[in-house]
């Protein structure tokens, strides 16, 4: 069984697959190969759901992480009640060039322009997937999208990216979508909204294992800029604490059920803090993206007589063990008593990725080489790797 994360910004889930499963036919061509395309949230997310039920893909214009016009997708079910939100289509680290990535300018705008068509197209549930952005703004940009103001101690309004946080005093809703009462009753509209956080990332909003010292370098961020997010991440849960007691303390009837500091949450880390801007503006709730993926398409039915599993990303390493889409996969073989091997474009701590469970652990790259930006010699990889394996 073949069960492979997107290589970010290179292959996607199904291309990942389908190199494998040339791989393996090629040493044993009277193989059966099952084929589970599965994303734990990040890139890939939409065309994994697309593949297991019937969706409607809409494109529309959106801003970019650098604030520039592109075209990004997103899905509605069958039924119109439910997006399905890939957040990378919009503010994915592949929509920019190693040379444009700044976390303390990058924005999660278009995200918020997603939502925002969609509810405006009667959708009311969410599935937000969080994964591969370049943005560590705690989807700040996300919510000015849709209306919300942030403010300094002058009351001057803030502009966009992660390097604005340390600067945050206020926060102004009245002009936020979310936050617009109905015609007909007293309620807002964030009231009658679901979300669901598709992740598989469990760090916090800051600290040692928060967004900015975990995730950040990958985007772009050198010391300083880690450090100027991790201030900037805690001045922003300062604030939030504030409006939620002056909420409690003040407001008779609670117009705002939700505004609470998840800062501390497991997830609220999540796609440079917008996890956070999820759980606390919209009430979201956090669910493993692998696991959301894998009860729906009936994942440990299908383990049933499979012989192993491969599965794989990008990069396997210590961030693997933090809830990360080939830990999901492992967790569900290993009930089954299913081996599982790990394939990966890079492999570091190779060691304690074999001590959580993992039967072999692969990397498809010669020592030094960088297959990341060149799609064709990453299928050539894995098919080389998986002949290796097989054979």
């Amino acid at each position: 069984m073949l069960a492979i994360d997107s290589f970010k910004g290179c292959l996607t889930s199904m291309e990942a697959e389908d190199a494998a499963e040339e791989g393996v036919l090629s040493v044993r061509p009277n193989s059966v190969i099952v084929k589970v395309p599965v994303s734990d949230g990040g890139e890939g997310m939409l065309d994994v759901y697309a593949s297991i039920m019937p969706l409607k893909r809409i494109e529309i214009e959106v801003h970019d992480p650098i604030m520039r016009l592109i075209n990004a997708e997103y899905g509605i079910s069958a039924d119109g009640k439910t997006a399905i939100i890939e957040t990378a289509r919009a503010c994915g680290l592949a929509r920019l060039a190693p040379s444009e990535r700044n976390p303390l300018m990058t924005t999660s705008y278009g995200v918020g322009e997603l939502i925002l068509d969609a509810i405006r197209k009667g959708c009311r549930d969410f599935v937000i997937g969080l994964g591969g952005s370049a943005t560590s703004d705690a989807g700040i940009g996300m919510m000015q999208a849709l209306g919300a103001v942030f403010l300094d101690a002058d009351g001057n309004t803030l502009g966009q990216g992660g390097g604005v946080m340390e600067r945050m005093n206020g926060i102004d809703l009245s002009n936020c979508v979310l936050f617009v009462k109905g015609e007909d009753d007293n309620r807002y509209l964030v009231n009658e909204c679901h979300f669901t956080i598709a992740s598989d990332v469990d760090n916090p909003l800051y600290g040692e294992d928060g967004a900015a010292y975990v995730f950040a370098p990958q985007k772009g961020a050198d010391d300083n800029m880690v450090e100027c997010l991790d201030k900037g991440y805690r001045q922003l849960a300062t604030v939030m604490r504030a409006i939620q007691k002056t909420i409690d303390e003040k407001v008779e009837v609670k117009p705002f059920p939700i505004l609470r500091d998840y800062s501390e949450e497991p997830g609220s880390g999540a796609a440079g803090g917008m996890g956070y801007a999820i759980q606390t503006f919209m009430d979201g709730k956090l669910v493993s993206g692998i696991q959301l993926i894998l009860e729906t398409i009936g994942f440990d039915k299908m383990l049933s007589g499979a012989k192993y599993v491969i599965t794989g990303e990008g990069k396997a390493d210590r961030q693997t063990l933090m809830g990360k889409l080939p830990m999901g996969i492992l967790s569900h073989a290993s009930e089954k008593n299913v081996p599982v091997i790990l394939i990966a474009g890079d492999v570091e701590d190779s060691a304690s990725l074999v001590s959580a469970g993992f039967t072999r652990v692969v990397s498809i790259n010669d020592e030094g080489e960088d297959t990341s930006d060149d799609p064709d010699q990453a299928k050539e990889n894995i098919i080389r790797a998986m002949q290796r394996i097989i054979g």
